[in-house]
């Protein structure tokens, strides 16, 4: 190999070596509610046995970033729970570090964080070190595998400030996006955030790189601009490219999804389930990996059915599942049918029950014979989004027989006693979603037959 080329390797493991890697955890997700009623975004389950936020760390240990802050905030606790002390991502080795990082009381920083740049900003001292060469920022509510070494790569050979990773996404639905548009030798000259007339297809996919020096005095600026809402798309990155900044795209070619709202969190788990599927999760150097509670393997009676599913351990499946995804300890009984649909963990499907188009999130108990979601309507004379995706928050309880019509949302059982409403087996009485706010569970013994 010429010394050049050995000079620019060694250059850049160097540079990877001595990164920083910090993952934005801290926000609410208001979109994917109810299922972040009670947990962060960033813990919620995925694929059965896997939380979003595996997707990050592991991004980040396979490409060799072995320094990780996490920063957290909104209902942080079964978010710190998962995440211990980096075990499963190998960050409890010597030279590792995965640090959790939220709000504390003490000086400015008794306050909460105002955006990504701000919570950044307020950490940068506990995280960036005199001899960190890159600080690589991090979303962590996407479904993706990258070697960020490809993007570290791209930055160095820039001799970028700043550094944005890109994913080319449909015209029709770009307006979802930050928008950049990049010269021909990868400078990014434009960005757009969420334009009603989309100029290009580039969109930013929350993930840069940058210069310790350059973040620093950036987010100095951005700190002590009064008008500025903080946030790493919405005023920094803009305001860099606009007052000259040397900022580059790296071009992300794999498969990527943001799980933002209900509606993408089921469709990126029905991609899941293609053949082959396009979710990367075993992917060779690129595993994703996670923290797993000892569970004896799924159990498949006699009686079940189960066609182009994914079926976690601790899972026992008596009736019919077809395109779904089962997560550990889940149970369906005999003569209920589960399709296209997501059941997260503990949840029970009563005998003769039906489960279309669904996610039912964890302890969630569907009484015998109830029908939850489309599969009664004529999808024939109802569109995509009219037959929705049916929510049933965690812990709720739907009663022997009842009906949860499609995108109809039944919140996360309130612990607090009271009793569910008076419901007919046929769901006569009840007018719609409003009518199944607030259930309360009930005894596992109504759904027996």
């Amino acid at each position: 190999m010429p010394a050049a080329a050995l000079n620019y390797h060694a250059r850049l493991l160097d540079t990877v070596q001595r990164s920083v890697a910090l993952i934005l955890a801290g926000g609410q997700g208001k979109r994917l509610r109810p299922l972040t009623e009670r947990r962060a975004k960033p813990a919620l389950f995925f694929g059965g046995s896997y939380r979003v936020v595996d997707f990050a760390l592991s991004n980040c240990a396979n490409s060799g970033l072995s320094r990780v802050g996490v920063l957290t905030q909104y209902l942080p606790h079964e978010l710190h729970e998962h995440l211990g002390g980096g075990t499963p991502w190998g960050f409890h080795a010597p030279g590792a570090a995965l640090m959790v990082l939220q709000p504390y009381m003490g000086d400015d920083a008794s306050r909460w964080y105002e955006g990504s740049a701000d919570a950044v900003h307020r950490n940068l001292d506990r995280l960036v070190l005199p001899s960190t060469a890159a600080v690589v920022i991090l979303a962590s509510d996407q479904i993706y595998a990258m070697d960020y070494r490809e993007m570290i790569a791209t930055h160095v050979e820039a001799d970028a400030d700043i550094t944005v990773s890109v994913a080319d996404v449909p015209l029709h639905d770009a307006s979802r996006y930050g928008l950049v548009t990049m010269d021909a030798t990868g400078r990014v000259r434009r960005f757009e955030e969420k334009p009603a007339r989309p100029r290009s297809t580039l969109a930013s996919m929350g993930i840069y790189v940058f210069n310790p020096d350059y973040l620093a005095r950036t987010l100095a600026a951005d700190a002590a601009d009064e008008t500025s809402t903080h946030d790493f798309g919405g005023d920094v990155l803009p305001r860099a490219i606009a007052g000259g900044a040397r900022v580059y795209a790296h071009r992300f070619r794999g498969y990527w999804r943001d799980i933002g709202t209900v509606e993408a969190y089921w469709k990126t788990h029905m991609e899941l389930l293609d053949e082959p599927s396009r979710v990367p999760l075993r992917a060779p150097g690129r595993e994703i990996m996670t923290r797993m509670d000892p569970r004896p393997p799924a159990a498949i009676a006699s009686s079940a059915s189960v066609q182009q599913a994914l079926v976690s351990a601790g899972a026992t499946i008596r009736g019919t599942v077809r395109s779904s995804v089962v997560s550990p300890g889940v149970v369906v009984e005999p003569g209920a049918v589960v399709h296209d649909s997501v059941l997260l963990p503990g949840v029970r499907v009563g005998a003769g029950a039906i489960v279309h188009r669904a996610v039912i999130d964890q302890d969630a108990v569907i009484g015998s014979a109830a029908r939850i979601g489309a599969d009664w309507y004529d999808a024939s004379e109802h569109t995509e989004h009219e037959l929705g995706v049916t929510v049933v928050g965690e812990g709720s309880w739907i009663p022997a027989g009842g009906i949860v019509e499609p995108s109809d949302v039944v919140a996360p059982f309130s612990g607090r006693g009271a009793a569910p409403p008076r419901i007919s087996a046929s769901g006569a009485e009840a007018a719609g979603a409003s009518a199944w706010r607030g259930l309360s569970r009930g005894p596992l013994t109504a759904l027996r037959p």
